[in-house]
C-alpha cells in the first residue's frame, strides 16, 4: 500500500533554533536509507520548509515518490531539483527512471544520455540506458550500452543479466549463456539468472543441463512459478510427460492465473493422451488471458487432430487476428483447410498466397547467383525436410536421395529434425553430404545453401510441421521446387515449380497456384522395399461370411463427412463391419467420439473395431483383417493407399475436387483401378456396395494387387527418379539459357 505523505511542514521559530539544515538533511537521508520512507518524507519536507530551494531534499523527495509509485509527483520534484542544479548526473539518471516507468521512453533515453554526458563513467546510467533501448526494441544499441556499464563496473550483476537477455533477443544464445554464467559467479543466489540460463540451454537443445538450471532456480526460490513452468516444458521435451505435468501443476498452485503454465499443462496432457483434460487446460489459459495465442494455436491443433476442422480453423484464425506474424500458426491453418470440406482449391491456394504476402514476400532477396550457367555440367540438388526418419513422407521420397545418378548429380540433404533412426542412417549413407539445420535460423540456412552452391533446392514438406519455407522465401538457389513430400502449393512466387500430376491438379486449375505446375507420371513416389511387407492373407470375408471395411488413415482425416458415408454404407450392408486403425485411437476421447457417432447412426457397437498405434509391420498385418479399404474424405490417403494396395486391399476413393482429395484417385488411376474411383458422394457408397457383392472377384484382385503395384511406376522407384532427374535437367537448362540471354542483352 502506498504511504500517505504528510502535509508540507511550515517553518517556525523553533525550526530556526533547531540544528542546522545540513544536519536535518542527514537525518532525513539516514531514515531514507533505512527504508523508513514516511518518516524520511516528513524530514525532507522539514528541510524544504527551512530552505525551499534545497536541491538534495527535492531530489530525494522525488526519489521517494518514485519508489512508492507516485510517478508524476516524482517527475515534478526531480524537475524542480534540476532547475536548481542542471549539472547533477544522478538527478538526470533518476529522472530517466521515472520517465521510463511512465512509459515515456524517448524522454527517458534523453535523460540518461544527459547523465552520461555529465558523468561519462556513470555505470548505472549506461545500465538504465541499455534497458530503455531494449524497451524501444533497439537491441544492438542496448547491448553496446550494457557492455559499457559492465566495462565501468565489472561486478554489475544486473547489467550482465540484462546483457544475457539482450543477446537472447539478438539470437546469440551461446554468448547469452556465457553472460548468465558470469552473473551466477557474482551472485550464486540469483534465481532469475538460473531460470533464463535454463531457457537458453533448452533453446540450444541441451535439455539435461537446462533441467538442472531450472531445478537450481526453484531450489533458490521455491515459489518461482515461471521456473516450474519452464521446467515442465523441458521435462516434456525429454519425453517425461508425467513429470512435466506435475511441474506445471506446481506452477499453477503457486500462481493460479499463470496462463503459460496452464498451456504447458495442456501440452503434457496431450502427450499423455488425455485430450479432454488438455482441452480444458488450454481453455483455462484463454479464460485467464483471452489473447494468449499459444493456447489458441494448441486448441486449433487439438480439434484438427480430432477431425473437427471447422472449429480448428476458428481457433487458428483467432490467434492470427491477435498476431498476424505467427508463421507456424498460419501454416497450420493452411494444412487444416486442406482437411476441411468447406474449403475449395481456390480458397486453399488464396490462403497460401496470403501467407506469402505476410511472411515470405518481405524476405525475397533479388541477387545474382554465382552458380556456373553450364547446362550440361553436374547439378547440385538440395533436399530440405524435417522427415528424414521413419515417416510416411520418407517412404515416398527416400529413393530421390539414394538412387540418383551420381554421374550427373550431387545431392545434399538439409535435415530439420533431431530424430534419427535406421531410415536416417540409410539416407545419410546415400547422399553426397548431410547438413543438420534444425537449430539454425532461416537466414543462416539460406547462407549455408548459397555457400554449398546448390543449383536446385527442393522442398519436401510444404506447409507441414517442421517446414523451412522461410528459407525458400529468401531464394538461396537459382531454381526452387516443391515436390513429393506434401506438394500441395506453397503460395510463394519464390518457389519456381510444383511437381504434381494431371489428376491432382487438372490443367484447368494450374492458374490457381503461385508456382509453375509441371507434371510427373504420378504425384507420389514410393521408396520402401517390397521385402519389408508381411504376406497377404486370403480374403477375410471368405471365412467370416461378412465384408469388413477399414480405414487406416490418421484420425485428423476422419471427418464427419467421411463418417456419414461410412455409416450409410454400414446401414446399406447390415452384416458388414468396420475396422478403424490410427495412432490417435489410443486416446479414449477419440474412441468415444467415433463410437458415439456410429451409435447415433444406429450402428451396433460390436460392428465397429478400433485399433491404436503399433509397429509398422503389425500395422501392415492389420490390413489382413479387412476386405475393402475406405478412403477418408475430403483429404484422402497417400502412402496409406499405397500400403493398402501392397497388402492386397483395394481402396474405394472419392475424387474430391481439391489436390489433397485427389491423391488416392491419382494412385488408382496410375494402377489401372479407376473403377474404384467415385465421381460423387453417392457413387462412393454405391461402389463399395457393388464391389463387396462379388467375393470371388475381390479374392482374385487381392491375389494380384501386389503384382500390379510391382509392375507400375510405384514398383520401380529407380525409373521414377530418372523421370524427376530429367525434369531437373530441363529446369536447369532453362535457367542457364535465361542467364546467357540476359548477359547477351546487357552486353
Amino acid at each position: 500500500m502506498k504511504p500517505k505523505y504528510p502535509p508540507k511542514a511550515k517553518a517556525t521559530a523553533r525550526d530556526a533554533a533547531a540544528p542546522g539544515i545540513q544536519s536535518k538533511f542527514n537525518e532525513a537521508l539516514a531514515l531514507h536509507q533505512a527504508g523508513r520512507l514516511d518518516q524520511a518524507w516528513a524530514a525532507y519536507q522539514q528541510v524544504l520548509a527551512l530552505q525551499p530551494k534545497h536541491f538534495d531534499a527535492l531530489h530525494m523527495l522525488g526519489l521517494i515518490a518514485y519508489q512508492t509509485g507516485y510517478l508524476q509527483q516524482s517527475l515534478e520534484l526531480i524537475d524542480k531539483a534540476i532547475a536548481l542544479n542542471s549539472d547533477h548526473a544522478f538527478a538526470y539518471n533518476n529522472r530517466g527512471s521515472t520517465l521510463a516507468a511512465l512509459n515515456r521512453l524517448q524522454e527517458a533515453l534523453a535523460s540518461y544520455e544527459k547523465a552520461i554526458k555529465l558523468k561519462p563513467d556513470y555505470a548505472k546510467a549506461f545500465y538504465n540506458r541499455g534497458n530503455t533501448l531494449m524497451d524501444l526494441r533497439q537491441p544492438e544499441a542496448a547491448l553496446a550500452s550494457l557492455d559499457q556499464a559492465i566495462k565501468l563496473d565489472p561486478g554489475h550483476a544486473d547489467a550482465l543479466y540484462n546483457r544475457g537477455n539482450t543477446l537472447i533477443d539478438l539470437k546469440r544464445p551461446e554468448e547469452a549463456l556465457a553472460s548468465y554464467d558470469q552473473v551466477i559467479k557474482l551472485r550464486p543466489d540469483f534465481a532469475d539468472a538460473y531460470n533464463n540460463r535454463g531457457s537458453t540451454l533448452r533453446g540450444l537443445k541441451r535439455l539435461e543441463e537446462a533441467l538442472a538450471s531450472y531445478q537450481q532456480a526453484v531450489k533458490l526460490q521455491p515459489e518461482f512459478a515461471d521456473a516450474f513452468s519452464n521446467m515442465g516444458n523441458t521435462l516434456r521435451a525429454l519425453d517425461r510427460p508425467h513429470e512435466a505435468l506435475l511441474s506445471n501443476e506446481q506452477a499453477i498452485r503457486l500462481k493460479p492465473e499463470h496462463a503459460e503454465a496452464w498451456n504447458n499443462r495442456g501440452n503434457a496432457l496431450v502427450d499423455l493422451k488425455r485430450v479432454s483434460d488438455a482441452r480444458a487446460s488450454f481453455e483455462k489459459a484463454i479464460e485467464i488471458q483471452p489473447d494468449f495465442t499459444p493456447s489458441l494455436h494448441n486448441l486449433g491443433k487439438l480439434y484438427s487432430e480430432l477431425g473437427d476442422h471447422k472449429t480448428a480453423i476458428r481457433f487458428f484464425r483467432d490467434a492470427l487476428r491477435i498476431d498476424a506474424t505467427l508463421v507456424d500458426t498460419h501454416s497450420c491453418l493452411i494444412f487444416c483447410m486442406d482437411l476441411y470440406a468447406g474449403a475449395d482449391t481456390a480458397a486453399q491456394q488464396e490462403e497460401r498466397k496470403s501467407w506469402n504476402r505476410i511472411h515470405a514476400a518481405p524476405l525475397l532477396q533479388n541477387r545474382d547467383y554465382l552458380n556456373q550457367a553450364d547446362a550440361h555440367r553436374l547439378i547440385r540438388i538440395g533436399y530440405v525436410s524435417a522427415d528424414f526418419y521413419e515417416h510416411s513422407a520418407a517412404s515416398a521420397f527416400a529413393a530421390l536421395l539414394g538412387q540418383f545418378d551420381r554421374s550427373c548429380f550431387e545431392v545434399i540433404a538439409y535435415s530439420n529434425s533431431h530424430k534419427q533412426d535406421a531410415v536416417t542412417l540409410s539416407i545419410q549413407a546415400g547422399v553426397t553430404a548431410w547438413r543438420d539445420i534444425c537449430d539454425l535460423p532461416d537466414g543462416a540456412v539460406a547462407d549455408l545453401i548459397r555457400n554449398d552452391g546448390i543449383d536446385i533446392l527442393v522442398d519436401l514438406s510444404g506447409h507441414t510441421l517442421g517446414n523451412r519455407l522461410l528459407v525458400f522465401a529468401r531464394k538461396p538457389a537459382p531454381v526452387q521446387v516443391s515436390a513429393i513430400g506434401y506438394p500441395t502449393g506453397t503460395g510463394m512466387p519464390a518457389m519456381d515449380v510444383l511437381l504434381a500430376d494431371s489428376v491432382v491438379i487438372p490443367p484447368g486449375e494450374r492458374h490457381l497456384y503461385a508456382e509453375q505446375v509441371r507434371y510427373l507420371p504420378s504425384v507420389l513416389l514410393y521408396s520402401r522395399d517390397p521385402g519389408d511387407y508381411p504376406p497377404v492373407s486370403e480374403l477375410p470375408a471368405l471365412a467370416s461370411g461378412a465384408i469388413t471395411f477399414g480405414s487406416f488413415n490418421r484420425l485428423s482425416k476422419i471427418t464427419d463427412e467421411a463418417l456419414e458415408q461410412w455409416a450409410r454404407l454400414l446401414c446399406a450392408l447390415p452384416k458388414s463391419n468396420l475396422l478403424l486403425k490410427a495412432a490417435q485411437l489410443d486416446n479414449q476421447a477419440a474412441r468415444d467420439r467415433l463410437m458415439e457417432f456410429f451409435e447415433k447412426a444406429g450402428i451396433a457397437p460390436q460392428r465397429i473395431s478400433l485399433l491404436g498405434e503399433t509397429t509398422w509391420v503389425d500395422h501392415m498385418r492389420a490390413f489382413n483383417g479387412i476386405d475393402i479399404a475406405l478412403d477418408s474424405l475430403p483429404h484422402g490417403g497417400g502412402i496409406t493407399t499405397l500400403e493398402s494396395i501392397m497388402m492386397g486391399v483395394p481402396v474405394v476413393t472419392l475424387n474430391w475436387p481439391t489436390f489433397p482429395g485427389r491423391a488416392s484417385a491419382s494412385i488408382l488411376t496410375t494402377l489401372g483401378l479407376s473403377g474404384w474411383i467415385a465421381p460423387s458422394v453417392d457413387q462412393y457408397v454405391n461402389i463399395a456396395v457393388e464391389k463387396s457383392g462379388n467375393l470371388e472377384a475381390l479374392a482374385a484382385l487381392r491375389g494380384r494387387l501386389r503384382r500390379t503395384f510391382a509392375a507400375s511406376i510405384f514398383g520401380n522407384p529407380a525409373a521414377y527418379v530418372k523421370v524427376v532427374e530429367s525434369e531437373y535437367r530441363k529446369l536447369w537448362q532453362e535457367w542457364c539459357a535465361k542467364q546467357i540471354s540476359r548477359r547477351r542483352h546487357s552486353s
